[in-house]
């Protein structure tokens, strides 16, 4: 019961970021666009020199006790394969560069109790590279992959309790 108010609620907070988002931005969300809710994938069409391209927005929701604050809680981004140019906005106000291979952060000092938002954003090439996002520390853990369009685009939230 719990976690469904949780998952409810981050679902809700991500909606409602991304319209505001797309307002503040005259975004236009395509027709067919859709959500689902596990991981959600928000496909949008974008035009840039008369070309379009479809770049593509993925939320992944993990819970901890607050108490798990006091050991590591890893973020990993792992591009081996690829040249990774980006950012991790954490909260809206702490931000990260990301222009290697691999970056690998504590986020433990960055969360609060509540919900936290992070997040990351880039460009990578060759396009069909393979970026992992994996998210680690008392015994959750939650991976994601992107690739195929040279963009990346992953909101993690994560609610401290």
């Amino acid at each position: 019961m719990k976690l469904d108010f949780w998952l409810v609620l981050a679902i809700f907070h991500f909606i409602s970021f991304n319209l505001f988002y797309s307002l503040i931005h005259n975004d236009i969300l395509n027709e067919n666009d859709n959500i689902i809710t596990n991981i959600q994938e928000i496909p949008r069409m974008n035009k840039q020199s008369n070309q379009s391209f479809q770049q593509q927005t993925t939320i992944s929701t993990i819970s901890i006790d607050r108490a798990n604050l006091r050991q590591p809680q890893i973020l990993n981004i792992d591009a081996s394969a690829a040249r990774l140019n980006g950012y991790i906005i954490i909260n809206k106000n702490r931000t990260i560069e990301l222009n290697s291979e691999q970056e690998s952060i504590n986020m433990s000092p960055y969360l609060f109790r509540g919900e936290n938002i992070i997040e990351i954003s880039g460009t990578y090439s060759p396009q069909n590279s393979r970026i992992t996002i994996e998210f680690s520390g008392s015994g959750n853990q939650i991976t994601q992959e992107n690739s195929g369009s040279g963009i990346l685009k992953h909101t993690l939230i994560i609610n401290v309790y």
